[in-house]
């Protein structure tokens, strides 16, 4: 259940209502970054990364449609549709983005098993590990072997960030901003990821199977854990472009 507000909106809604208030001029300010930030993907009409050369290639066809403040959003079909990104982060390291879809997911509980969403898994064992998040049943997001409780299957925008620290091992899910599951997981660098898909992971790419579909926009990856007060900062706007980011 999602916690009211003190107009009697849920997160969501706020949410839909905070996008049609920015400008698609705000979108051009996300690139002045702090150095946590690796890549960053608007999604404007391409798979381009406007932080640095991390550029994404569009496969099956994936295009793009209305998205968060009045701009776009990769739009993927379920069938084919993923991009393909170079891998980013492996040690410590933070994913944000925002989600829309209707998609119901197969029975699992780890994110393997699910609708990858951003996920660079690798199939067995890869020596130094791989990772993803997906669409699990009941519309929860998954991280490694944890899952969400609030559903986002709802065809509202929902903001989703995941962290994870190498040192102790620790990870965790936020939804809209709230912690939904955390746990313990290997130290390693996760260093054995071929490539990162959004939409689908490459593991089930070569099995044509368990693509995402819906809306992913601001697609956004720092190789450090961001502070509750900065995931809170990410999830009440629709803009990735925040303040902590243009601190020196």
């Amino acid at each position: 259940m999602h916690v009211l507000y003190h107009a009697g909106f849920s997160r969501p809604v706020l949410h839909q209502i905070a996008a049609v208030l920015f400008c698609a001029a705000s979108w051009t300010a996300g690139a002045q970054t702090n150095p946590g930030l690796v890549a960053y993907y608007p999604f404007e009409g391409n798979a381009a990364d406007r932080v640095s050369q991390n550029h994404g290639i569009e496969r099956g066809g994936a295009a793009y449609a209305p998205g968060l403040g009045g701009g776009l959003a990769l739009s993927l079909d379920g069938i084919d549709d993923f991009v393909e990104l170079p891998p980013t982060v492996e040690g410590d390291f933070s994913v944000g983005f925002w989600v829309n879809t209707t998609a119901q997911a197969p029975m699992g509980t780890d994110w393997y098993q699910g609708l990858g969403i951003v996920d660079g898994e690798v199939c067995g064992s890869p020596p130094g590990g791989d990772w993803g998040i997906a669409l699990l049943s009941g519309g929860r997001i998954s991280f490694a072997d944890r899952a969400s409780q609030a559903q986002v299957n709802d065809g509202l925008w929902h903001a989703v960030v995941v962290t994870r620290n190498s040192g102790d091992g620790r990870f965790a899910i936020f939804i809209d901003g709230q912690l939904e599951a955390e746990g313990f997981g290997g130290f390693s660098p996760l260093n054995g990821v071929p490539f990162i898909g959004v939409g689908n992971n490459p593991c089930d790419v070569q099995f044509g199977r368990r693509y995402f579909p819906g809306l992913v926009d601001e697609l956004r990856f720092y190789n450090r854990v961001l502070t509750p007060e900065e995931i809170e900062t990410l999830s009440t706007s629709p803009v990735f472009a925040d303040s902590f980011e243009s601190r020196p």
